[in-house]
C-alpha cells in the first residue's frame, strides 16, 4: 500500500488520496468515491466512512487551504463580491419607453408624473441572503423548552421503596 504524506498523518492506500483530491472538486463524497475508483453500489457509505475518518477530513483540509492560497478565493474575497454584487443589484436605471412624438427614448413615468425607475432585486436578495448565511443570521434552530415529568413507574417505585423504608 502506497503512504502518502499529510501533515505527519498518513493516508492508507493511493485511492483515499485521489477521493481527498476529487472531493474537493464539487465536494460530493458519493461521486468522489466512485471517481476513485471505488464500487458505484458502495460509494455512499464507503464515502460517509471516509468523511468521518480524522486523517481524510484532515487532508481534505489542506486541499482546501493550498487552493484558497492559490486562488486567492476565501471567506473575504466571497463577501467582497457579495457586496459588490448587492451593490449593483441596488443602482436604480431608469425605465425607458419610446416616445413616436418625438422620436427618442424617454424614460417613463407613472400617472402622477414622477419618474419609474428599476433595479434587480432577486440578484440583490439573493447577494444579501448568502451574506445573512454567512452571518448564521437565518438560522432554522427552533428553542424548545419543555417540562419533563419523572415517568409514571419511576413515581411508583420510589412511592414503593419510601412506603416500605417507613415500615
Amino acid at each position: 500500500m502506497a503512504k502518502v504524506q499529510s501533515n505527519d498523518e498518513e493516508l492508507s492506500t493511493d485511492k483515499q488520496e485521489i477521493f481527498c483530491q476529487e472531493y474537493i472538486v464539487d465536494l460530493n463524497a458519493t461521486n468522489a468515491a466512485i471517481r476513485a475508483g471505488y464500487s458505484p453500489k458502495t460509494a455512499y457509505s464507503i464515502a460517509s466512512r471516509l468523511l468521518r475518518n480524522v486523517k481524510i477530513r484532515a487532508r481534505v483540509t489542506e486541499l482546501m487551504d493550498e487552493r484558497s492560497k492559490r486562488t486567492l478565493v476565501d471567506a473575504d474575497f466571497v463577501v467582497r463580491n457579495l457586496l459588490d454584487i448587492t451593490a449593483k443589484c441596488q443602482q436604480k436605471v431608469p425605465v425607458m419607453e419610446w416616445n413616436a412624438e418625438n422620436k427618442c427614448m424617454e424614460q417613463k413615468t407613472d400617472e402622477e408624473g414622477k419618474a419609474i425607475w428599476e433595479f434587480d432585486s432577486s440578484g440583490a436578495n439573493k447577494a444579501l441572503e448568502l451574506l445573512g448565511r454567512h452571518l448564521a443570521m437565518f438560522t432554522d434552530k427552533a428553542k424548545i423548552t419543555t417540562m419533563v415529568e419523572q415517568p409514571l413507574f419511576e413515581k411508583k417505585a420510589k412511592d414503593v421503596s419510601e412506603n416500605h423504608s417507613h415500615r
